[in-house]
Order: C-alpha cells, then structure tokens, then sequence
C-alpha cells in the first residue's frame, strides 16, 4: 500500500485508527490488523485524495456481515456529526459508499452456500476493480499504472467497472488515480477558467498524480551556470513510491492546468468546456489521462448554459432553440395522447436527451460539440417530422386539438401554437394566423372575455344595489 508524506507530520493520536475502515501508514495489505477505534472526525489534515485508504485497498475483506454493518453504522453517525459541504464530510462519504459496497459482496458470498467463492472484486480510490480474463481482444490492452502493454493471452488483469481503468495485478497496489466515476458523480459544473496553471514550481516539481520527479529537457544553448542552476532548483531529495526516482518531462492538461509526466499523461486531445463557453473554441487540447476520462463520462450531462451574446454570432443557436421550443410544445399533445402512448411517444425518439423536452437553455458537452457541426440541428429537425407526422396525419386526437382561427374562420387550415405561420396571443393564448392577426392587431377573444367581464360586474353591482335597496326599506319598517 503507498504511504504519503502526509502521514509523516501527522501524530500518532491525529491518524485515524479502526481494524475496518483503514490500516495503519505502517501496516501491510492485508487490512486484518486490530487497532484501536475512532470516535471522532478524521483531522483536515487527512481529508484528501492522497489518503483515500479503504479496508479493501489490494486485498479481499476478512470482516463478516455483522461486522461490516456495525462499522456502515459507525460512519453514518461521523457523517451526521460533520457540518454540510464539509470536506470531512465528503470523505465520510467515500467510505460509506466502499463500506457499503463491501458489505453487499460479503453478503452476496455468503448466500452463495455450497458454492467456491473466490473474491476477485477490489475497492481503491473509489475504483471497484474486477478481474478480467479475456484472452482475445479486439484492441490492445494497455495498462494505466505503468503503460505496459496486458498480454491478455496469458495474463489476467484488473478492470474498474465504472471508469475503465485496466491495470496489471502486479500494478494494482500502486493505483494512485481516484476513479474519475466517482469524481464526476462529485462534480456538478465543469472547470469554468481556462487552463488554471499553478505552475510547476507549486506542484514541487512532481506529477501531480504520481508524484514522480519533473524536469523540462535542458537546452543545448543555455549555459552551464544556467543548467545547473535549473537542476539544484528542481532536484528535489524526494521520490515517488509509485514510481521510481527518475527525472521526466512534465506534460501540462490543459482542462486542469496541472503538470503531470508521460505515465499519467498520454497526450490525448479533448473539447474544453471552458473555452467553449468563454471563446467558442472547439479545437482539441491535451490533457491527462484523470482528465480525459472524467470528460468522457461527463459529456453527456446537461450542466452547461450558452452565454446568449453567441446568438448574435453563431446562427445554429438560435435554430436550436427555436426546434427545442417547438419540441416542448409539441410534447403537450402527445403526453395526453393515448395513441402516442402506444408508440411511446415522445420519449423514443429522444431516448438519451430528455431533458430537451423541458427547457431551452440547458445543454450537455455533446449537444455543443454535435452543435457546432452542424448533427444537433439535423437530428432536431427529423425527431419535428416524426411530431409532426404523428400530430397533424396520424392521429384524430392530436390534430382535433388544433386551433380554428377566429378572424378567417378557415376550418380547413387548423392552426397550431408550434407553427411557423401561427400567433399565440399573450393573455389568453388563442391561436392565429399570424398574417390574419397582422390584419386586425387585436385579439377578439381577450376582446370578447373583457366585455363579458364588465357585462359581469355591471350585473353583480345592481344585484348589490337592488340588496342595499332592500335592507333600507326593511329598517325602515322596523
């Protein structure tokens, strides 16, 4: 297991000590040795990504049911005891997920009765590793920790079932990446600044996943002063447990504004959202590997809001718009519809994009990116015929809930509020031709509801005078 520096400016009573929950700095895998419990909080100081240590980190868990129950409840009460939006809180919070997912597998082993059970399930960083045997593949297989290739022939690997992550058995005790599935399960906007570089100097010169050494390649046109200088500056007296004490050239991501070396860092290329939004820049930049993934798992959640200044300048934004707008209104006849229900309309065609039938402003990674080639427009517009069709051609009681202009009176050309040609008037919502309404610039219906109104008061006025009248003279007599 990798032990952190962080651990070595911690007191012996400041480290968070229980047999379930974590082992000791000192301990080995095996996760079984008996130590002390905790009662209270973990300090700030170990409430970081570095120290993510969990029971099950390398090892299967020895810990039976009614242990593991007893330890889920012990972190339920901490989480409770912690302020909201804590960072202790959050930590918590990792465990008892692990805790909890350890505990349905110990369960699920023991129903298995009569049965071999072989654990070959693991818990680290929030990666639920599971072992993976498949002899031919259709790509390679590279490992994430040391960027080996996996002969898959005759070797078994570690696969994260939520992020993907593959490495060697030989490479799992060294996995320092956190699973960018439970990163984004954390997250709920992207970076919104571009590139937020630190600087190396801030990072003490070590990745910033790893922690392995770094140094930029040393020029053959400065002088040895310069180079040596460069060198006493940068060679720190201190070396990665996961990687060993060798000098690499740092690697920037562009989405973090992070260094890290060329282990963590693949030079792959991803769309930054936060120079989509800021610049509307699609071109692709290197980032990390963390990165990389994290932004695929995210692309399709819809968090992102267009800066509406764009409009005026990228023409697909407002056709967008407009086919959202038309969509949602169209979805008002078909949800009432007991044809479309059969058909499960409108949600077939919108299966991975729901959340288009609810408003025009959200939109997801992808959205943009499909966007700015010109896919999004094009899908729109087919789904808007599929409505269409079903709406005005196939079904009697979607197109009998169309609208009869009121100024030309024209039952045969039915109107409808999603129609290009139509005006939906503001107070009342009756529908029009927009060329009819052009005509008249008034609405007949709000015209009609506002005489039937006063027609009303007048009424209800003398119906009180006529009351008042009445009760004078039944005083009077008295």
């Amino acid at each position: 297991m990798e032990t952190h520096s962080n651990w070595d400016h911690c007191s012996e009573s400041e480290v968070l000590h229980t047999p379930e929950m974590l082992v000791s700095p000192s301990s080995s895998n095996s996760g079984d040795e008996v130590m002390e419990r905790f009662s209270d909080p973990p300090p700030r100081t170990l409430v970081n990504e570095k120290n993510y240590i969990t029971l099950t980190e390398g090892c299967p868990s020895s810990l039976t049911v009614d242990e593991l129950s007893a330890v889920v409840d012990q972190c339920k009460e901490l989480v409770m005891k912690t302020s909201e939006c804590s960072e202790e809180r959050r930590w918590l919070v990792r465990r008892l997920i692990e805790l909890r997912y350890q505990l349905e597998e110990t369960r699920d082993n023991q129903a298995k009765v009569g049965e071999e059970v072989s654990s070959d399930t693991r818990v680290t960083l929030g990666h639920h590793f599971s072992m993976q045997s498949q002899m031919l593949t259709a790509n390679r297989v590279v490992c994430d920790q040391c960027c080996a290739l996996i002969m898959t022939v005759v070797q078994s690997w570690y696969q994260c079932v939520d992020c993907q992550y593959k490495c060697h058995i030989k490479c799992l005790a060294s996995c320092c990446r956190v699973c960018a599935h439970l990163q984004a399960s954390e997250i709920s906007q992207f970076e919104t600044k571009i590139c937020p570089e630190i600087g190396l100097k801030a990072q003490g010169y070590t990745c910033a996943e790893c922690k392995s050494h770094l140094i930029y390649s040393l020029k053959k046109d400065t002088s040895i002063v310069q180079q040596l200088s460069v060198l006493k500056e940068c060679m720190l007296p201190v070396s990665s447990p996961n990687r060993p004490m060798r000098s690499r050239e740092p690697r920037r991501c562009d989405y973090t504004g992070l260094y890290f070396c060329q282990f963590c860092h693949w030079n792959q290329t991803a769309v930054i959202p936060a120079r989509v939004l800021l610049n509307w820049d699609f071109t692709p930049r290197p980032v990390s590997q963390a990165a990389h993934r994290l932004l695929q798992l995210t692309q399709t959640r819809p968090i992102l809001t267009i800066d509406p200044r764009f409009e005026g300048f990228v023409n697909e934004i407002c056709e967008v718009k407009k086919l959202r707008g038309e969509l949602i209104m169209m979805k008002q006849y078909l949800i009432r519809c007991r044809n479309a229900k059969k058909e499960q309309l409108p949600w077939s065609l919108l299966k991975n994009r729901r959340y288009f039938l609810q408003d025009c402003e959200f939109y997801s990674m992808r959205d943009l990116i499909e966007l700015h080639c010109g896919e999004l427009v094009t899908k729109l517009e087919d789904i808007r015929k599929e409505f269409l069709k079903h709406i005005k051609d196939e079904c009697k009681i979607c197109c009998g809930q169309g609208y009869i202009c009121e100024i030309c009176a024209d039952d045969k050309n039915i109107v409808f509020p999603f129609d290009a040609s139509a005006y939906t008037c503001s107070k009342c919502n009756w529908v029009y031709h927009k060329t009819c309404f052009q005509s008249i610039l008034t609405c007949s219906r709000c015209v009609r509801l506002e005489k039937r109104k006063s027609k009303d008061a007048e009424e209800s006025d003398e119906t009180l005078c006529e009351e008042a009248v009445e009760i004078d003279e039944d005083f009077t007599r008295k």
